[in-house]
């Protein structure tokens, strides 16, 4: 049995190694990630190794030593994808590069031949390794593979009876839709998340560097504590102060009310002696009833006019509440397809078989968009590359649908081995975010529009 490992995130050299699928005597694998390519080597060193160049940030060489390194029996047959004049081969570490500018039928012959020569060095360590494990890693790309050979019937019963079948029936019980069926099959169809609890320690370097920022709020609280125990001090002469105050404003208060009592009453007493003794002109109460009339007249046209005053404020007031209302059309769904999603990637044969849906697969995300006649109702991400989304490629993806970066999580629910975090973004569409464990990397996200 040949054993191969291919340690690439591109799915052009993903295709190369198709002719595998023939051969019972070829065990294929592939890891996505430099990470879980470790894990598949420590549970099962290949006779061949094949890598892309600049990986993760990395040369082909670099991951070819650390690879070799890892190795503790027979070094395996070491063989680089990259580009003309930026790989050669290495004296123990690389043995061939594959130029990726050339064809992919020039590609395939030259795997072919690679491993054709070294097929008599490998017969021995082919035996060793049990390729059944570390299939789950990569179990998209050995679907095929599986039914065609005698020796791999141990890797079926792995897939079959984990978690994600036993997942499905999860979804009914909670009456979700269609459309949350469909992208729970397709989470349960991701490549099993190995590489994952290793990422959960790098996120947790986060937390330490809280830890340093405790001492400088306790600081900053021993500040706080010994300005108190100043304006406690203080305390005394604002008391007397404000008291002082208060009593002159009662005292001005006081003052103008009992002044102008005495100048209206006196007016009208002697108005009113002087009107009887003297012959009763009808003209001289009327002149002093005019003023009388006059004063409250004028008095009280000001109140009206102030309230009138209050009214017309008020009325501006719902319309500046009405423009906050103007993303809402955006939850209706979108008029064109989302700059992040890779158009190249478009799978036709995909929507015919599901109609309403369409799907594109870029390097490492995979991404259903579902469509009506109104537009884009649904659109959904989800992880391949069996590292997780980052949050900040989230925020930016609703940046671009949405027009705003925030959203609020209202609910979490456990559904199979995913936990679904529901909430919505500021325009009103409906955000459901999958991840492994609590805050753990995301494997997928859907926002709706409705």
């Amino acid at each position: 049995m040949v054993t191969i490992l291919l340690i690439a995130d591109q799915d052009r050299l993903e295709q190369l190694f198709d002719f595998t699928r023939e051969s019972s005597q070829i065990d294929f694998r592939i890891s996505r990630s430099l990470r879980q390519g470790i894990l598949d080597i420590a549970e099962a060193p290949p006779a061949f190794l094949f890598i892309q160049n600049h990986l993760s940030g990395l040369s082909g060489e670099i991951i070819a030593r650390h690879l070799v390194a890892e190795i503790a029996g027979k070094r395996p047959v070491v063989a680089l994808f990259g580009e003309d004049g930026r790989c050669a081969p290495v004296q123990g570490v690389v043995d061939a590069c594959l130029n990726v500018s050339l064809a992919d039928e020039e590609l395939v012959a030259a795997i072919i031949g690679l491993i054709s020569g070294g097929t008599d060095s490998t017969d021995s360590t082919a035996e060793s390794p049990a390729p059944a494990e570390p299939v789950t890693a990569a179990d998209e790309a050995m679907a095929s593979p599986l039914p065609a050979g005698d020796g791999a019937p141990s890797p079926r019963p792995e897939p079959n009876p984990a978690e994600p079948a036993a997942a499905e029936p999860v979804l009914p019980k909670t009456e979700t839709s269609p459309f949350d069926q469909t992208l729970q099959s397709a989470l349960d169809d991701t490549p099993a998340p190995v590489a994952l609890a290793a990422l959960e320690d790098t996120m947790a370097l986060n937390h330490p560097a809280e830890g340093t920022v405790k001492p400088e709020g306790s600081a900053n609280g021993a500040l706080h504590t010994r300005g108190r125990a100043r304006t406690g001090t203080l305390q005394p002469y604002l008391v007397a102060a404000a008291v002082f105050v208060a009593g002159m404003a009662l005292l001005f208060l006081l003052m103008p009310t009992k002044v102008p009592v005495p100048p209206p009453k006196a007016p009208a007493t002697k108005q009113s002696a002087g009107a009887p003794a003297k012959p009763s002109p009808s003209e001289t109460p009327v002149t002093a009833a005019r003023p009388v009339s006059a004063s409250p007249a004028t008095t009280a046209t000001p109140l009206p006019a102030a309230p009138k005053a209050a009214e017309k404020r008020p009325v501006p007031t719902p319309k500046q509440s009405e423009p906050p209302a103007a993303p809402k059309p955006a939850a209706k769904g979108l008029a064109k397809l989302p700059a992040f999603i890779p158009r190249d990637g478009f799978d036709k044969k995909y929507g015919a078989a599901h109609p309403g849906w369409e799907r594109y697969r870029g390097a490492r995300t995979e991404f259903k968009v579902y469509r009506e006649e109104s537009g884009i109702k649904a659109v959904q991400a989800i992880d391949r590359s069996g590292v997780g989304i980052p949050e900040s490629f989230l925020r930016g993806a609703l940046a671009q649908m949405t027009e705003s970066r925030d959203f609020a999580i209202a609910e979490k629910e456990a559904k199979g081995k995913f936990l679904a975090e529901k909430g919505t973004v500021a325009s009103g569409a409906r955000l459901v975010i999958y991840r492994t464990a609590p805050r753990g990397p995301i494997r997928a996200f859907v926002v709706y529009f409705q």
